[in-house]
């Protein structure tokens, strides 16, 4: 049976976290997303919408799903509120997240289970994970690339992110995304093969 190494990769806002997964998911690990099973939960957990429609108000819903834009809006501007949802939504992650690696072990298919995880360290889900990845990137780049996708509300967003110096102190590898993304792949793959 293969050991199914569990390996988190987190990194602030637009810093490569999901480059660094497509190039796992192309040497053959099975690859989540932490953003993907929270939309998960916003649109077809009953439960979760109307939790949540309680937490923030009706607005926030629209044909029976929660509207993530909406939730943005009230939630990055303030702090109680996105704590709050916080902690309906991480331990939930949290749960799916377990559920899938029980599932992949049984299947025995793969060799590593990735996670992108922006808020790995926010949310305290270290103890999961066998090995830590943060992506690393300078920040104008970040917030250009951010940018870049249409969205003009990176301050807002960023503060929620633990600052670089100590996720690196929390982390087992360090990607440097600040070049051309061949290098970031030839970083990947040093790394794979390591693990």
């Amino acid at each position: 049976m293969l050991k199914l190494r569990k390996v988190g990769v987190t990194g602030r806002l637009a810093s490569g976290k999901s480059l660094v997964c497509s190039v796992f998911k192309q040497h053959g690990a099975y690859v989540e997303s932490a953003d993907e099973v929270v939309h998960q939960l916003l649109t077809s957990d009953q439960k979760n919408i109307q939790r949540i429609i309680s937490l923030l108000g009706q607005d926030v819903e629209e044909n029976g799903r929660i509207d993530r834009i909406k939730v943005a809006e009230i939630v990055f501007s303030d702090k109680k509120k996105l704590s709050e949802l916080e902690k309906i939504l991480h331990p939930q992650v949290l749960d799916k997240l377990k559920q899938c690696y029980e599932k992949l072990q049984k299947q025995n298919e793969f060799s590593l289970y990735v996670v992108e995880a922006p808020l790995l360290f926010e949310a305290h889900w270290e103890g999961f994970f066998d090995t830590i990845i943060t992506v690393v990137a300078h920040d104008e780049l970040c917030k250009k690339r951010y940018e870049d996708t249409g969205h003009t509300d990176y301050l807002k967003r960023i503060s929620r992110f633990m600052p670089v110096d100590e996720m690196i102190k929390k982390t087992d590898f360090i990607i440097k995304n600040n070049e051309a993304q061949k290098e970031v792949e030839k970083q990947t793959l040093d790394i794979i093969n390591k693990l």
